[in-house]
């Protein structure tokens, strides 16, 4: 009831927070850390960057011109770290939040996190603090989409003019 329910309170710091990053302010209390580990190239690409494959963009403002988007495909990949000196509770919190992930699945492709595949285990910290520290991890992969329009519409240079210039010396 603690971590899940009860606010904040300094006298009861098993509470559950949650940060975008590692926090190790919080690393021995009931702690989800959400990491990127990484964001590369997907498996969905086509030829020509996919132009215009999910429409062109209308550059307003009375130019009435369309220019060009580009839409690329990623594999992503989030490590959700529970941190505790407990294990109870960071065993408790791993299966949790991995049952609402799941529970959420159709959500998340909905909104464009594509191919969802969710493992997990426990991880080991260093030898120093292994015996007070325990982590569990949830990771999440999935594929996305990102599509911009082409900035720029300049030109790319077509000539190199050189001027010779009379230097003296005196």
């Amino acid at each position: 009831k603690s971590i899940f329910i009860e606010p904040a309170n300094s006298n009861e710091p098993k509470y559950l927070e949650v940060s975008m990053g590692f926090n190790p302010d919080r690393i021995m209390e009931p702690h989800v850390h959400i990491l990127m580990e990484s964001d590369g190239h997907g498996k969905e690409n086509g030829v020509g960057m996919d132009e215009n494959v999910k429409g062109s963009y209308f550059e307003g403002g009375g130019s009435n011109e369309y220019y060009n988007s580009y839409t690329r495909n990623f594999d992503c990949r989030f490590n959700i770290m529970i941190s505790s000196s407990n294990s109870t509770e960071v065993t408790m919190i791993y299966y949790v939040i991995k049952a609402l992930i799941y529970s959420m699945t159709r959500d998340f492709d909905l909104n464009g996190f594509k191919n969802l595949k969710i493992s997990g285990g426990g991880l080991s910290p260093q030898q120093q603090i292994a015996d007070k520290l325990y982590l569990k991890s949830i990771f999440m992969e999935f594929d996305y989409d990102m599509t911009v329009p082409r900035f720029w519409n300049g030109k790319f240079a077509t000539d190199i003019i050189l001027e010779n210039t009379k230097i003296e010396t005196r």
